[in-house]
């Protein structure tokens, strides 16, 4: 069992870096929840970047919300591990592997600065 908290895009990290030792994985959304097919919005990426910095190495970060291939390289060098994706993965007819492509593209990015 883990514990965990999410940032709305309006959320500033500062509302949560209070909780963030007690806090196993921090989902920040790129979009409003609820709607899907938004644009990514990269306010995302700042906040994942301030996050991976505030919150250590052991802390999964996750990203949800207009996550499709321009995009999760550009979170998983922002400090993403964990890339909640809808639209750009179901709206292929082979999800498996359009699945390995994004995997590829976010561990392609993945520690590069």
């Amino acid at each position: 069992m883990g514990a965990g908290i999410a940032l709305a895009p309006p959320t500033p990290v500062e509302a949560v870096e209070p909780y963030l030792g007690e806090c196993d994985l921090i989902l920040t959304m790129s979009v409003m929840p609820g709607f899907g097919g938004q644009q990514f919005d990269a306010s995302a990426l700042e906040k994942l970047r301030v996050l991976r910095k505030a919150a250590g190495p052991d802390v999964l970060l996750s990203v949800d919300g207009g996550i499709n291939s321009e995009t999760i390289g550009l979170c998983a060098q922002a400090g993403a591990g964990l890339f909640v994706v809808g639209t750009a993965l179901f709206e292929h007819s082979d999800y498996g592997h359009r699945l390995r492509e994004l995997t590829a593209l976010a561990q392609d990015h993945r520690g590069v600065s």
